[in-house]
């Protein structure tokens, strides 16, 4: 079975990607601060333990600088950073809503839909035709005094048959009147 070919409006092709990839740097620039501060906090855990004195001299013999990180900072930075992330996320689903419409009401994929829906009716509506079918056909063995049929039924009885009203099949058909109307052709 192959895949339907679905249509994007070239008016909002590309609305989504320059959004995602903001907010993609903007997370990853959250992942930075959160190790900094991990980092920080890691120094001024050794600093405590090993006293300040020992802690800058440690440091500078490592290379490193020997002022501890301001973690108070970092916190800021991360929560002005998480709260940049859940604004830019936000207006990311109101462009993500305008997207979803935009592609869905392009009248190829209206057109698409409409066609499956209408393949789907038909199939079922067939489905109910021959298990009416095999309905009659089993009752025409049974007048014609068959008492023990050899024939295995093969109806889909969740389907129903278009007799019944309350069949699925003829459920189907009236929420397809109506809901889509205009998907339905007489």
């Amino acid at each position: 079975m192959s895949e339907a070919k679905i249509h994007i409006p070239e008016a909002v092709a590309n609305i989504l990607r320059p959004a995602e990839d903001d907010l993609r740097k903007e997370r990853l620039e959250l992942e930075r601060l959160k190790t900094a501060e991990v980092a920080a906090c890691e120094k001024h855990s050794l600093a405590n333990r090993i006293g300040p004195m020992d802690y800058r001299a440690t440091m500078a013999l490592k290379g490193e600088t020997p002022d501890l990180p301001d973690v108070g900072a970092l916190r800021d930075e991360i929560a002005l950073k998480e709260k940049i992330i859940e604004k830019k996320n936000d207006g990311l689903k109101v462009l993500q809503a305008k997207y979803d419409r935009a592609v869905q009401v392009t009248a190829a994929n209206v057109e698409i839909h409409v066609q499956i829906v209408r393949k789907i009716n038909a199939a079922i509506q067939a489905l109910a035709a021959a298990n009416e079918q095999e309905i009659l056909f089993f009752d025409g063995l049974r007048r014609a005094g068959v008492s023990s049929i050899i024939f295995r039924s093969m109806a889909v009885r969740s389907v129903g048959s278009k007799s019944d009203p309350n069949s699925m099949a003829n459920l189907h058909s009236r929420e397809l009147r109506q809901f889509l109307p205009h998907y339905v052709s007489d």
